[in-house]
């Protein structure tokens, strides 16, 4: 987490962002979106990946591509 991951909503909400992520290497069954907050829940690849794509999230998979095998703490 850091300030220059700080996102204001549309509807005036203000947050400061962190990520986790984790590479899944099996997965069965289908994601259900489990709240009000989520409108699509799918899979990506990472040479295509939805847009917007939020920075931090793009920081994460940089990392990943850069050949990150650990905990990273930015």
């Amino acid at each position: 987490t850091d300030p220059k991951y700080s996102i204001v909503y549309p509807n005036g909400d203000e947050v400061q962002t962190f990520t986790v992520a984790f590479e899944v290497t099996e997965w069965s069954g289908v994601p259900v979106i489990d709240d009000d907050e989520v409108d699509e829940l799918d899979f990506f690849a990472l040479d295509k990946l939805p847009d917007p794509f939020y920075r931090i999230h793009m920081d994460t998979v940089i990392d990943y591509k850069n050949g990150a095998t650990s905990f990273i703490l930015k």
